[in-house]
């Protein structure tokens, strides 16, 4: 089943504010994500985990860049009647690395932050 933008927003709120060592986290978030089952939260979670992992290893391919034409225009008419509009130029293999480490890094600093977030409630509850 696909993820809407608004579904995938809605899960990554809730995976940031609920306890990852719950024996009921799953069932928090899918209270959060409307129209999703525990099972789909879970395996949402384990895709996201598996992403985040294989971006880390190094096994996501880059794409392959060819160098786009500034002025290319896509030859066709929309729907609508309006002129043709230019075409979307690719990213440079530098901007895809780039975008990638970032957000790699990103990924690491909220796995961190999750971390410590649970140390420091272990530490709290402990006192």
């Amino acid at each position: 089943m696909e993820w809407t933008f608004e579904e995938n927003k809605l899960f990554e709120h809730a995976i940031a504010e609920f306890d990852h060592d719950s024996s009921d986290m799953f069932r928090k978030i899918a209270s959060r994500v409307p129209g999703k089952t525990i099972d789909q939260i879970i395996e949402h979670y384990k895709a996201l985990v598996d992403d985040v992992d294989m971006i880390e290893q190094g096994l996501v391919p880059l794409p392959d860049y060819e160098d786009a034409n500034e002025n290319d225009v896509i030859n066709r008419r929309n729907n609508s009647g309006h002129q043709p509009r230019r075409k979307a130029i690719p990213w440079t293999k530098e901007e895809h690395e780039f975008v990638s480490l970032t957000s790699t890094c990103f990924a690491f600093i909220m796995l961190l932050f999750i971390f410590l977030l649970l140390q420091f409630s272990v530490l709290k509850s402990g006192s």
